[in-house]
């Protein structure tokens, strides 16, 4: 279904609706015709080489007796990461084209190191697995949203500059009896930004402004899960 939203642009012609969504017969008599009010285009390409390094203990049947545990390990992660840059829709037309203008975003590289082990106990009715990471971000791609050139909120794509994250999660498996089985996990995330600088549309201009200090989305600083089954 299409929504409809009564605004006025202040300073120009009134207008008396914004429509969201397709509609074949656009607002009016006349049929809505693709292309019609032009065409723009982009395109961009990106490649990367993700190196990645690691190394394992297996704990000694020495080690694995003094602690009274039937298996276990510990491992040291190096990894690095791509995510390809893209092309999305920006919010206004600055080469005066009378075309919503294309933008394009960079790509995501990101550094992570994380230190774990791994345990079986209690004859092999008890797992936990721990894992200790820290990932440093630059250009963290984003999914944001931008005042339009309407004033109106389109959602967007964009490159913070800077981010960091880092935390520990812990997660077990109980099987206290054969038809009895506990599962859980707890995880605590220190994210921030330490760079993010975004354009935004103000009296016809592109001007930066500074978002550093928002809280980063989707990454909620504690998060738990607990299941069981009988």
């Amino acid at each position: 279904a299409n929504i409809t939203h009564l605004f006025s642009q202040p300073g120009g012609t009134p207008v008396t609706s914004w429509l969201y969504g397709f509609d074949p017969d656009g607002t009016g008599d006349a049929p809505f015709e693709l292309g019609a009010f032009g065409e723009s285009s982009d395109d961009r390409n990106d490649d990367d080489v993700s190196p990645m390094a690691s190394i394992k203990y297996l704990a000694t049947d020495t080690v694995l007796e003094t602690l009274h545990m039937d298996d276990a390990m510990t491992y040291l992660t190096y990894s690095t990461g791509f995510r390809s840059g893209g092309v999305a829709v920006g919010n206004g037309d600055f080469d005066g084209d009378n075309i919503i203008d294309l933008e394009n975003f960079k790509p995501e590289y990101v550094d992570m190191l994380e230190w774990g082990f791994k345990i079986d106990a209690i004859d092999r009715k008890l797992r936990t697995n721990v894992a200790i990471f820290y990932q440093d971000y630059t250009d963290i791609q984003l999914t944001t949203t931008k005042p339009g050139p309407f004033g109106i909120p389109l959602p967007a794509i964009e490159n913070a500059g800077k981010a960091e994250m880092q935390g520990v999660e812990i997660e077990f498996t109980l099987l206290p009896t054969d038809n009895l089985r506990f599962m859980g996990s707890v995880a605590y995330l220190d994210a921030e930004f330490k760079e993010y600088l975004s354009e935004v549309p103000i009296d016809g201009k592109q001007l930066e402004i500074d978002r550093s200090d928002e809280p980063m989305p989707r990454a909620p600083e504690w998060t738990s899960y607990l299941s069981v089954d009988y």
